[in-house]
């Protein structure tokens, strides 16, 4: 089992997030990530492992999907809102 500090602070070595040098970044709990999107950011999960993320557009929850460069209604899942991997898109 991983300790809470492995947990918060990941080095990432194959990241989806645009960074110009490897890492280590600060990861979020869903609330806390929901606030980011509020304030204007980009979220992602580490576990995605894609290009994709969440935004706020147009007063929704959004996820734009990299793979057909379009923005869908983001349904939140409970896996979601139990993670604790949630990284800002730089």
């Amino acid at each position: 089992m991983e300790n809470k500090k492995s947990t918060e602070n990941k080095i990432i070595n194959s990241s989806p997030l645009p960074q110009k040098n490897k890492q280590e970044v600060k990861t979020f709990s869903f609330p806390n990530a929901m606030q980011l999107i509020q304030e204007g950011k980009k979220i992602t999960r580490l576990a995605w492992d894609t290009k994709d993320y969440g935004i706020k557009k147009d007063g929704f929850l959004m996820l734009y999907k990299a793979e057909n460069n379009k923005y869908h209604q983001w349904i939140v899942s409970d896996g979601d809102i139990d993670a604790n991997d949630w990284v800002i898109v730089l």
